[in-house]
């Protein structure tokens, strides 16, 4: 946990008989450099995550991301805890027969145009503004006590203030045009596939890195700053 090493180095520096003045410095400056490493890993992770999630259509991911610090490092995670959004075959011949034509037969029919723009039978998710989350993330000012709660924090406000619909890339091609029957299998024509968009994997493999990264910054950090500070205690 970022917090626990940076207080552990506090109690060291104090037992070595560092005080004051001297010793809030030392752990501010130690407590700073740790933020900005810790910034810039956690905004790779996130850049990594987003851009998984974009190309595979993970909408409903983008729109809940946000870090979560109850363990005392930086993770992504999700508001509702869900991270597999895969969406099952859907069969979408009911729906295009609403306010169908009826043949003589006395089915119902309708011709579709087909590659036109047009209104989805899966909505899409309004995504969270997480460029405006980062930016908050990189300007906060982060205490030793409360780094990664508060970093946190900070992207989660600023994304959340600019949830926005995604909307998607307007086709060019002309459409065209097919008959959507009351005759046909509703079970086999006009199925929306299935969309695999579990992801549990690439979160759990970015949040471990986050969290080695993390480590060795604080472990490299903190080392580095008490061994200059007791040279310092044993030159005085």
């Amino acid at each position: 946990m970022i917090s626990a090493k940076i207080q552990n180095l506090r109690s060291r520096l104090s037992a070595a008989g560092m005080r004051g003045v001297e010793l809030d410095s030392i752990i501010d400056a130690a407590a700073e450099e740790i933020s900005g490493a810790v910034k810039t890993i956690v905004e790779d992770a996130v850049h990594e995550v987003e851009t998984y999630g974009t190309d595979i259509g993970a909408e409903e991911f983008l729109a809940q991301i946000k870090l979560d610090a109850g363990s005392g490092y930086i993770e992504i995670a999700t508001d509702s805890g869900q991270l597999d959004f895969s969406t099952p075959p859907l069969p979408m011949l009911p729906w295009l027969l609403k306010n169908a034509k009826v043949a003589k037969d006395g089915s119902r029919y309708k011709v579709i145009p087909v590659g036109a723009e047009s209104s989805s039978s899966r909505p899409k998710a309004a995504a969270k503004d997480i460029a405006s989350g980062l930016s908050a993330l990189s300007s906060e000012q982060t205490g030793a006590s409360s780094m990664a709660e508060k970093m946190a924090s900070a992207f989660g406000m600023a994304a959340y203030s600019g949830v926005s619909q995604r909307q998607e890339p307007k086709s060019m091609a002309k459409p065209e045009f097919r008959v959507a029957s009351s005759k046909q299998d509703a079970t086999r024509q006009w199925v929306a596939p299935p969309k695999d968009l579990d992801m549990n994997g690439v979160v759990m493999s970015i949040n471990s890195k986050i969290r080695l990264q993390v480590d060795n910054v604080c472990d490299e950090v903190i080392n580095r700053y008490e061994k200059e500070a007791l040279n310092g205690l044993g030159n005085a």
